[in-house]
């Protein structure tokens, strides 16, 4: 076995390394995929707020026009 100037194994050290850099590797990549997600999600929920915002303004449009009644913020 070789060892290094502290003593350490350096075949044992070398494995050691390549083990942290996957580690790195892998905690990085699931720091990315998990913000992805997030962004990705936060954007479908914002769509799915403005779709309800304009399936509410389109309802609330109809029965406005269907009673003949006018908008309580245009005269309040």
């Amino acid at each position: 076995m070789k060892y290094g100037k502290y003593g350490f194994n350096l075949s044992q050290s070398g494995f050691i390394m390549a083990e942290t850099i996957v580690a790195l590797a892998v905690l990085t990549a699931g720091i990315s995929l998990g913000l992805g997600v997030e962004t990705l999600m936060s954007r479908h929920e914002r769509r799915q707020t403005e779709q309800v915002k304009q399936a509410r303004a389109t309802y609330e449009q109809a029965r406005l026009a269907q009673f003949n009644l006018q908008p309580l913020g245009k005269h309040a």
